[in-house]
Order: C-alpha cells, then sequence, then structure tokens
C-alpha cells in the first residue's frame, strides 16, 4: 500500500470525518502511506463519479470507504443508556469494484480511534502494510 484514498460519509452528522483522517494519516505515516480524504457529495450506491477526479490525480492503490448504519439506542427500563451505530468500512484495490476487505465496528460516538487502530492491524496481518 502507498497511496490511500480514504472515503468519508457525505457530513460529520454521526462521524467526525476530520478526526478519523487524521487517526488514519498518523497510522499510516510509519509505513509511508500517503491518505488522501475524499466525501460523498450525496448518498449514493456508487461513488465512483464522485471519487473520478480525486482518483485520477492521486492515482491511490488502494482505496477505503466510509459507510454508516443504522443507530441503535440502548435501555434499561425507561432509562437511556446509550446509542450506538454502525460503522462499515470496505477496502479496494485502486478504482475496483471488487472489495478486498471488509470492516465492522460498532461505535458509541463521532470519534472512532478504536476503529481506526483495528483496520490498520487487520492491514497489516493481510499484508498491505
Amino acid at each position: 500500500m502507498q497511496r490511500l484514498l480514504l472515503w468519508l460519509t457525505p457530513n460529520d452528522e454521526r462521524l467526525d470525518g476530520a478526526g478519523v483522517a487524521a487517526r488514519f494519516e498518523s497510522a499510516l505515516a510509519p509505513y509511508g502511506v500517503v491518505v488522501e480524504t475524499g466525501r460523498s457529495t450525496k448518498l449514493e450506491v456508487d461513488r465512483s463519479g464522485d471519487q473520478k477526479s480525486i482518483i485520477d490525480k492521486f492515482n491511490p492503490t488502494y482505496r477505503f470507504e466510509i459507510d454508516l448504519g443504522e443507530g441503535r439506542t440502548a435501555s434499561q427500563g425507561s432509562t437511556v443508556i446509550g446509542t450506538s451505530f454502525l460503522v462499515r468500512g470496505m477496502l479496494y484495490r485502486g478504482n475496483s469494484r471488487t472489495p478486498l476487505e471488509r470492516f465492522y465496528y460498532q461505535a458509541r460516538a463521532k470519534s472512532i480511534p478504536r476503529f481506526v487502530d483495528q483496520v490498520v492491524e487487520k492491514l497489516k496481518a493481510g499484508g498491505y502494510l
């Protein structure tokens, strides 16, 4: 892995995109991986239209797309004890449409450093780094 395009959700309502991008950049820097961050302008199944200009300029060796699943509220009786949401990540080679790896994490906050750390560990174990 030399260049990673990190593709974020359209807004920061549930996920701190700048924080996630910074965490990926610092976690991958020791491996010499350059990270470029992009963001969808709208919700869509096929993101290739939004990604095309960045891919043409940056020529990523890999692409990591983050998406969010539905949130859940945990309660005990009538007391809400916490909310969470599913963070999904998919790793692709360059501009391929075939996923190489899938990542899932149940998050309770906008900042997800543990998810990033788990992704980096799996990338190391998988021989990507």
